[in-house]
């Protein structure tokens, strides 16, 4: 007689992600910040008179475009309009 073996078959353990909450749309959040970024931050508050705030939602929304983006197969290009010249645009 032919042996299940299926049932002789433990599957292997699902990766389990944490549990995050989603946040109400005026929550705030602390975040710390290294030197790179405050300083690229107070640079683009200088240069665009937009708000910390401004910036940061500003940020996190590109960057869930260029996510949904990505995972589509789609690929961002950035050209230089003097030279022509293009490149691969690539966000770990």
């Amino acid at each position: 007689m032919p042996v299940n073996l299926a049932r002789r078959i433990t599957p292997w353990p699902q990766p389990t992600r944490p549990v995050v909450r989603p946040l109400a749309p005026d929550e705030q959040i602390t975040v710390n910040l290294i030197p790179k970024a405050a300083d690229d931050l107070w640079e683009l508050q200088e240069a665009t008179k937009l708000s910390a705030t401004d910036l940061t939602n500003r940020a996190i929304s590109w960057y869930a475009f260029y996510h949904r983006q990505s995972r589509a197969g789609r690929s961002f290009l950035l050209r230089d309009r003097w030279t022509g010249e293009i490149q691969l645009v690539r966000l770990r």
